[in-house]
């Protein structure tokens, strides 16, 4: 019988990267559990195309490992590609309710601030110079952050292809995994296979669906980022530049400095700028098309670095190629894409947060050095 030890850690090993992300970035938010659970069904969708792509295949050629992969790599680009899509056409309709939601708080302050200013004119304060003064640092206070905008600020790219890529990672490690786990916790003995009599098949297995998992994360991300560049089509990222303010505080005088910084397209999160260097993905269309052809690719030659798991002791030869696979992968999309990932409507709301943190951790200070 397969011991406990040897199937929790293989478990443990197989799920670690979905489960991790799983608790500490999407269980504590309802909207990024909603996109786990959706793009597992995603993933579900690409194993149901995949069925019905080998359904034509002939029986004699349901052994080749070439034939069979690439119909499955292709149901998953287009499931994934298409979940991606359809959370943008949903993110664009949210997006239309909050500015709608917005506007409708905006015309109801401007009100409540005509109707102030009326019953001051109509109480004779306006005649006192002082009263007037009031008034105008009144009018003059910026709106309270609404609960709609606080709440679209905890979504943006980044948070939401990691969520996708779990909950589609984590569905297919089920299916790669879950399945040998259940039928081998059982069983009397420890399962070795000819393809791997190096190790036992739970932890072969295991260390593949781990790197799987990984892939799928990276591959999700890239997916975003290349289906927000060819639906934007580069509006949403050069047409945006400009100097947008960014805080810093004075230890002297508690005050807060602004600083600009330029939105070009190619700005790195923490506010550096990328030159446009030859090696970055651009952000248009045709970046948005070399990310996607970047995904195909690597999930091609992730599959292929399986293929030597057919003969005795291939794993000795996959394993180390999908390790490989998964390091190029990661680098290349770190290289390519992670210092101008998000577009510049959500680097702004970033920095618009960003400020209103600092101001009031400014006046907080100023307040209790007064006091």
């Amino acid at each position: 019988m397969t011991t406990a030890a040897l199937s929790a850690g293989c478990a443990l090993l197989a799920f670690s990267p979905t489960l991790c992300l799983l608790f500490h970035l999407t269980y504590s938010k309802a909207n990024l559990v909603i996109i786990v659970t959706t793009s597992a069904f995603a993933y579900l969708a690409s194993t149901v195309v995949s069925s019905l792509l080998w359904l034509p295949v002939p029986a004699s050629l349901r052994d080749n490992p070439y034939v069979l992969m690439f119909p499955s790599i292709a149901a998953q680009f287009v499931t994934r590609a298409g979940f991606v899509w359809l959370y943008h056409k949903v993110e664009h309709s949210v997006e239309r309710s909050v500015r709608r939601h917005e506007r409708a708080e905006e015309r109801v302050r401007a009100e409540a601030a005509a109707a102030r200013r009326r019953r001051r004119r109509m109480d004779g304060s306006s005649d006192n110079g002082h009263d007037g003064a009031a008034e105008d640092n009144d009018d003059d206070e910026p709106p309270p952050a609404s609960e709609s905008s606080k709440l679209r600020l905890e979504l943006n790219d980044w948070s939401s292809s990691l969520a996708a890529g779990t909950g589609y990672g984590g569905m297919h490690v089920i299916f790669l995994y879950g399945t040998l786990l259940a039928s081998e916790a059982n069983n009397v003995g420890t399962l070795y296979q000819p393809s791997c009599e190096v190790m036992p098949s739970l932890v072969n297995s295991a260390a593949t669906s781990h790197l799987f998992s990984l892939l799928d994360i990276v591959w999700m991300m890239w997916t975003f980022y290349g289906m927000r560049r060819r639906r934007d089509d580069g509006g949403t990222f050069e047409s945006e530049g400009g100097l947008l303010p960014t805080p810093g505080t004075s230890e002297h005088n508690n005050d807060v400095r602004i600083s600009a910084v330029s939105f070009s397209g190619d700005i790195d999160i923490a506010g550096g700028s990328g030159g446009g260097a030859v090696y970055h993905l651009a952000n248009n269309k045709r970046g948005g098309n070399g990310a996607l052809l970047l995904v195909f690719v690597s999930h091609c030659a992730a599959a292929l670095s399986t293929v030597p798991n057919a003969y005795d002791d291939g794993c000795v030869v996959a394993l180390p190629c999908l390790v490989g696979v998964a390091v190029v992968t990661g680098l290349t999309f770190w290289i390519t894409s992670v210092g101008h990932f998000l577009p510049n409507s959500q680097k702004r709301r970033q920095y618009e947060r960003t400020a209103s943190m600092a101001a009031e951790a400014a006046a907080a200070r100023s307040s209790r050095y007064e006091d």
